[in-house]
C-alpha cells in the first residue's frame, strides 16, 4: 500500500533495500568499477564520523553486493555483517533475507519482491522514488556535500 507522506519504510529496511535495488542497477549496466571506487571513497569519508553509523552500513553492505561471487565477497561481508550488527540487530538480517530471495535479474524499477520479503506493506511514493530512482552519486553528494576528485576515479 502506497501513500503520500515523505518516508515511511524505518532505516533498518530502507538501507539494505536501497542496496539491493542500486546494485541491481549497477550490475546491469557498465559503471560496476566507478561504483565500487565511489563506495571506497564514501567508506573513507564515514572514517571516524560516529554520525554516520547507517551511512557506513550502506556502503559496506553496497560494497559487499558489488563484489558478490568474486574472491573478495566473503571479506566484505564479514566486515559489512560485524559492523552493521553494532549499528542495529535488523539490518543485516535484511540485507541476507533480500539477497538471498530476490535475485539479480534484470531492470527491477517495478518490482516489489523486495518490500514483500520484509513484510512492508506500508511504503510513500518518495519511498519508492528514492528506492528505484536515486543514484549512487545523488546519494554521495548528499551524505558528504561533494563527490571524490576526478583524480580519485582515475586510479
Amino acid at each position: 500500500m502506497s501513500e503520500s507522506s515523505r518516508y515511511l519504510i524505518p532505516n533498518d529496511a530502507l538501507v539494505p533495500l536501497k542496496v539491493w535495488y542500486l546494485a541491481n542497477l549497477i550490475k546491469h549496466g557498465k559503471g560496476e568499477t566507478l561504483a565500487r571506487r565511489l563506495t571506497t571513497w564514501a567508506l573513507e569519508q564515514c572514517a571516524g564520523d560516529r554520525h554516520t553509523s547507517y551511512r557506513k552500513a550502506f556502503y559496506l553492505l553496497l560494497n559487499c553486493e558489488l563484489v558478490r561471487g568474486s574472491d573478495e565477497w566473503l571479506a566484505s561481508k564479514q566486515l559489512a555483517q560485524t559492523f552493521c550488527a553494532s549499528v542495529s540487530s535488523g539490518l543485516f538480517a535484511n540485507y541476507a533475507k533480500i539477497v538471498r530471495d530476490s535475485p539479480m535479474n534484470g531492470p527491477i524499477h517495478s518490482d516489489t519482491r523486495p518490500l514483500e520479503l520484509l513484510k512492508i506493506d506500508r511504503y510513500s511514493e518518495d519511498d519508492l522514488t528514492f528506492l528505484t530512482e536515486t543514484s549512487l552519486a545523488q546519494i554521495i553528494r548528499k551524505h558528504f556535500g561533494k563527490t571524490p576528485p576526478h583524480s580519485f576515479l582515475l586510479e
